[in-house]
């Protein structure tokens, strides 16, 4: 993590949902234990399968969803509303994505599969912004430099420093299958 203490702090963040049909009072954790830390000009990729608990991760870091336990961190002071904002990718892409997000220190991008997020993480990190993403895919936010934290069942896994990018075989053109 870049920067003394750091621009996002999250430590033990836990939360449970109400799982089920409208009036079921099971609940299921969807984060259980999560720390992590993002520094200035830093991009931190979490990423796991349908259901991990990246987007609740992100909207309690926004201040969006509250958790049940564990402490979010802004600048080192308990998280405050201002300076951080939470978009989906395809919101960034468009031109009100990026008056909202314009002049943000933090920013939360969910959704973040692809090249074009990738650019666009990348870029809000060379401002000096810390970028927290969540993707599926991680390859492409990694190939921009992204730190990726695994996600699974609500616990942080493991991290990678990097992903490595998965070559593609080429694929033979119609003419050279009839050679």
């Amino acid at each position: 993590m870049n920067g003394a203490g750091g621009m996002l702090r999250v430590d033990d963040l836990r939360r449970a949902i109400a799982a089920g049909v409208p009036g079921c009072t099971a609940r299921v954790r969807v984060l259980d234990g999560v720390s992590l830390g993002v520094g200035a000009g830093e991009l931190v990729c979490v990423t796991g399968a349908p259901g991990a608990g990246k987007t609740v991760l992100l909207l309690c870091a926004a201040g969006l969803a509250r958790a049940d336990a564990g402490a979010v961190r802004w600048r080192g002071r308990a998280a405050a509303a201002g300076g951080r904002v939470y978009l989906r990718a395809a919101e960034l892409a468009s031109r009100r994505g990026r008056t909202l997000a314009a002049g943000a220190r933090l920013l939360l991008l969910d959704d973040a599969d692809g090249p074009e997020a990738a650019l666009l993480a990348a870029a809000w990190r060379s401002s000096g912004a810390a970028v927290l993403a969540a993707a599926r895919d991680p390859r492409a936010l990694a190939a921009a430099g992204a730190r990726v934290l695994v996600l699974r069942a609500g616990r942080l896994e493991r991290a990678h420093a990097r992903v490595m990018p998965v070559r593609t075989a080429r694929v033979a053109e119609p003419e050279d299958a009839l050679r």
